[in-house]
């Protein structure tokens, strides 16, 4: 039979939680309090605009970290 782990079914809904209120995306593996990925920006000001954001740890233009919302 197939087993289930109670503690990876709560981890996955918190996910989808998360990116549903605050319109982020989660990384693999993702627990609660973890960073979480910022969808990268759909102009080129946008991208211009996310590298003057403290919150933001900036990759590259696309991929960008923050802290988990509250």
């Amino acid at each position: 039979s197939t087993g289930r782990n109670i503690d990876e079914i709560l981890r996955v809904l918190d996910s989808l939680i998360y990116v549903d209120s605050f319109l982020i995306a989660t990384p693999a593996n993702w627990k609660p309090g973890d960073d979480v990925i910022v969808p990268q920006p759909s102009t080129i000001q946008g991208a211009k605009d996310r590298l003057k954001d403290k919150e933001l740890q900036v990759k590259d233009w696309f991929l960008a970290i923050k802290k988990t919302p509250k």
